[in-house]
């Protein structure tokens, strides 16, 4: 059974972290790679009550790159407590 690679966002988001909330630690962009991630992660959750809960983080409509790099590190610092 296919899994979640939740170990690709991780080290993303630790790159995207070291690089100052930059937006610059995947080409497109953190938005293109978190909605492709994510696409990927629902194909593979089959549970009914896990997937409505994904879904709720609304991860495919993720603004990052609207947000300052503050806010950028904010939101970062506070996915990982």
């Amino acid at each position: 059974m296919p899994e979640i690679d939740i170990g690709s966002l991780r080290k993303i988001l630790e790159l995207e972290q070291k690089k100052d909330c930059s937006d610059s630690a995947v080409i497109g962009g953190l938005d293109k790679f978190i909605r492709k991630w994510a696409d990927k992660s629902i194909e593979v959750i089959t549970a009914p009550s896990l997937l409505a809960k994904f879904q709720k983080l609304h991860l495919r409509d993720s603004k990052y790159a609207f947000l300052t790099p503050k806010q950028r590190e904010a939101g970062l610092k506070a996915s990982w407590h």
